[in-house]
């Protein structure tokens, strides 16, 4: 682990893991803070080894820091509604969130030949909009080729997390089948404000230290996480600065690290 002087975090000697090949490389990542997704982003990475068997420096990581997200959808992943098949893909059940997301599954009816109507978003309850829908996914068709409504049942939408108070939330999505199969998939979420702050415009890692920590080493399999103490944030709205430590945890969901705990 190294902390490059106010820009960059590195993580060497990562053992990541293919989804689709099973291929496993040891390589050094590096990741900058980007305000525009309010996220810890890959820019780089350089592989070291490849390696035939070894316990990966994150559980999490071991789906892969190359597989894309589509392709990988499976039946027995989907939620089987009456006349409906669906999946709610991020945020995962029970996911610690923070920044800008993307809220995200798909959707279709099992009979008949048709497709989404609407979706609708919900936060603890309460309308908060319609969601974008009806987006072509080709793994949901691959995964489903018997039914050509599975073609146009994406939906999802980009979520700022800020705007949510700190603690746990309710994210509800309710939706329209055009044959009037409604039904709605509700998730909840810990909502994380580094700094307790709602957009940070500066995420300086020039006085940082960086670790690899376990969490719940007694759980199976054993989960680590990177604990950054000592970053320097600081609040656009407000222009206040704070020194803060988080903990970061890679998500297959999104491909990236997110920040899973906050504290001053």
């Amino acid at each position: 682990m190294n902390d490059r002087p106010g820009d960059e975090l590195i993580v060497e000697g990562v053992v990541v893991r293919d989804k689709a090949t099973q291929q496993q490389k040891r390589i050094n990542a590096r990741f900058r803070w980007f305000p525009s997704s309010q996220s810890f982003g890959m820019v780089g990475t350089e592989t070291i080894a490849e390696v035939s068997s070894v316990h990966a420096l994150f559980s999490s990581l071991l789906a892969s820091l190359s597989a894309q997200l589509s392709g990988v959808v499976t039946a027995a992943s989907a939620r089987a509604l009456p006349s409906t098949q669906a999946f709610f893909e991020e945020p995962e059940p029970g996911q610690e969130v923070a920044g800008i997301g993307v809220i995200r599954g798909w959707a279709f009816p099992q009979e008949g030949d048709t497709s989404l109507k609407e979706v609708w978003l919900s936060i603890d309850g309460q309308p908060a909009g319609p969601i974008p829908c009806c987006a072509d996914r080709a793994d949901v068709a691959a995964a489903f080729p018997d039914n050509p409504n599975a073609l146009h049942s994406g939906w999802g939408m980009v979520f700022n997390y800020g705007l949510l108070s700190l603690g746990r939330h309710t994210i509800g999505i309710e939706t329209e089948i055009l044959v009037g199969a409604d039904f709605s998939l509700n998730h909840s979420v810990l909502v994380v404000r580094p700094g307790g702050f709602e957009f940070l415009d500066q995420f300086d890692l020039a006085e940082a230290t960086a670790q690899i920590v376990q969490v719940h080493p007694w759980a199976q399999p054993n989960r680590e996480e990177i604990r950054l103490e000592g970053g320097k944030v600081h609040d656009k709205a407000s222009q206040q600065e704070k020194v803060i430590t988080v903990h970061l945890r890679w998500f297959v969901s999104s491909q990236a690290l997110g920040i899973v705990s906050s504290s001053d």
